[in-house]
This record gives structure tokens, C-alpha cells and sequence, in this order.
């Protein structure tokens, strides 16, 4: 099984049998495991709108936390590209490694079957660069605005992309290379 942690409750997670979700009714601060994880922290209080969040100031130290606990077990944080939090926690840019032996891969959801441009950044600990899965380029050009899209469509992740990050765990797992004193 692989945790996914800050899932929406009706999320594509919860439809694959491999993953272990906790969304909001579960509590992802709950997790105390020692496995590589994914973890999708809320990502409002770090937007371009972060001015116009109605966000607990609390909320923000979610995406600490998911960090710290992936650069300790491994796994992957996932939020936009241009999101502060890379800033904040001085992510290694793109193709290059910080001391967690962490790198960060930019790309578009959109290529995963989101329903239009979604420009995202992943912050992996526990494998190299190298050993990733080759990533799908989609040529499809039809897309929707973002803005006329639900609130649920907003944050979702696909089933692509989910089975993408399961994969990329795998090789984290099976690499055993993880374990470094932080």
C-alpha cells in the first residue's frame, strides 16, 4: 500500500486498491508510518490568490510538515509550480539536488489527463532523477478554462497521474536508498 495524505474525500485515490488515503475526516497529521508517502498539502495560503484565502493561518504549516516527513521517509510533494512553498522551504530548481538528496521535476497535468493546462511541480526524495518513469506528452489541444471548472475539478487528481506517483513510490521502495540522517 502507499499513503497518500491531504486527499479530497471523493478523490481518484480512494477508487485505486493500492493506496491508503487520508483526507480531511482521517487527518493526515495522524500518519505515523515510516513509508514513503505522496502528499498533496493545501496549497491556497502559498497561490498567486493567497490574498484572497479565507485560510487558518494553521493551515499553511500542513506543507511544512509534508515536507519534512517526505525528506524523512521519502515520497513526493506535489503542488503548482509557481507555488511560494518552493521559496519557503528552498527547493532545488528543477534537474539539480538539494541535502535530502530531493529534486523538484516541473510539468503539466494536462499530459496526465487533467482537463486543462496545470502547471505542477514535485518534490521527490529517495530516488534519482534518472530512474523516474517516462512521463506521457499529450498533443490533445482542447482544454477548459480553469476558472469555469468545479471546485472539486479544481484540485483533482487523475487516475493517470495517481498511477504515475504509485509507480514513482515503487521505485523509491525499491531502492532502499532513502535512510539519511536529517
Amino acid at each position: 500500500m502507499t499513503t497518500v495524505l491531504f486527499v479530497h474525500a471523493r478523490s481518484n485515490y480512494k477508487k485505486l486498491p493500492f493506496f491508503d488515503c487520508y483526507d480531511e475526516n482521517r487527518n493526515a497529521l495522524t500518519y505515523t508510518g515510516l513509508e514513503p508517502v505522496i502528499c498533496h498539502p493545501p496549497c491556497r495560503t502559498f497561490s498567486r490568490l493567497k490574498g484572497w484565502s479565507t485560510a487558518d493561518v494553521e493551515e499553511k504549516k500542513l506543507a511544512f510538515w509534508a515536507v519534512d516527513l517526505v525528506r524523512k521517509n521519502g515520497g513526493i510533494v506535489e503542488h503548482p509550480y509557481d507555488s511560494d512553498l518552493w521559496k519557503e522551504i528552498n527547493a532545488p530548481k528543477p534537474g539539480t539536488y538539494d541535502d535530502f538528496g530531493g529534486f523538484t521535476i516541473v510539468f503539466d497535468q494536462k499530459d496526465f489527463g487533467y482537463y486543462t493546462r496545470k502547471r505542477t511541480r514535485l518534490y521527490i526524495v529517495g530516488c534519482k532523477l534518472r530512474d523516474l518513469p517516462a512521463m506521457p506528452i499529450s498533443f490533445d489541444c482542447t482544454v477548459r478554462k480553469f476558472e469555469n471548472l468545479t471546485k472539486k475539478q479544481r484540485s483533482e487528481t487523475t487516475i493517470d497521474l495517481c498511477s504515475f506517483l504509485h509507480e514513482i513510490i515503487n521505485i523509491i521502495k525499491s531502492t532502499g536508498a532513502l535512510k539519511i540522517a536529517c
